[in-house]
């Protein structure tokens, strides 16, 4: 059975949702963060024998730095907190990309704080892996099925989980699922991510996506219905209550 290294990077005091986009059901930044990291926990309760959690926050104020250890000390997963103090949104994915390097697991999930998972997603990662959904275990999964691939068309794989449907896509965000030894191999990807975003944001396109597209050739797969949310307006999933969802996390 694969195990899983989540690397949950977090920061407080970036209140302003990407692209401009607004918070959900009037969120604010540090509610979101903790009913994010409460999500993930919840979901892998029975897991915990597989997984190991890395939190990286980057300069959130102590106060709210020991709410986020008093929540993990609730659950059973072995976990380390990283402080770190760059200020800065490349330079803690850097951070992040060295600790993977490193990992003891089989599959990396970088996982950004604004992403919000229902309780089926830990196990839906585990069933993807260990069962080969797509014949072999050589893919990543981006956890949301993004609204705008309504809109935006392209040719997709379709693919029968135990609990949903996942399509091949050709883009992700900064959180994904890959294995280990995928990311070795094109971590270089990664860093150069990182690195767009020492000086601005963005940068998929020319970075990461090159693992799953022209370079790399990496199968990228997003679940249908979708197991979790990045929680801007404008980019939850379709068909699911996720106000109530969010309401049913209490911190």
């Amino acid at each position: 059975m694969k195990t899983l290294n989540i690397i949950f990077r977090s920061c407080a005091n970036v209140k302003k949702a990407s692209k401009g986009s607004n918070r959900p059901f009037n969120l604010e930044k540090e509610e979101i963060i903790l009913k994010c990291l409460k999500s993930i926990l919840e979901s892998s309760k029975g897991f915990e024998k597989r997984i190991y959690l890395d939190i990286v926050d980057d300069s959130s104020p102590e106060l709210f730095r020991n709410k986020i250890i008093k929540l993990l000390k609730k659950y059973k997963l072995n976990f380390n907190f990283h402080r770190i103090n760059v200020k800065n949104n490349g330079k803690s994915m850097e951070y992040c990309y060295k600790l993977a390097e490193h990992s003891k697991q089989d599959i990396i999930y970088f996982c950004e704080d604004d992403y919000f998972h229902l309780k089926v997603s830990i196990s839906s990662i585990f069933n993807a892996y260990d069962t080969k959904i797509i014949g072999n275990s050589k893919f990543a999964i981006h956890p949301t099925d993004y609204p705008d691939r309504y809109i935006h068309l392209e040719p997709s794989y379709i693919f029968a989980g135990k609990f949903n449907h996942y399509r091949s896509i050709l883009s992700t965000t900064g959180t994904f699922i890959i294995p280990k030894k995928i990311y070795l191999k094109y971590k270089q990807f990664c860093y150069n991510f990182a690195k767009f975003n020492i000086k601005s944001t963005g940068g998929e396109e020319i970075t990461i996506n090159k693992i799953w597209n022209n370079v790399g050739r990496i199968p990228l797969i997003a679940p249908i219905e979708s197991y979790a949310a990045h929680l801007n307006e404008d980019t939850l999933p379709p068909y699911i209550n996720w106000k109530k969802e969010i309401e049913a996390i209490n911190v």
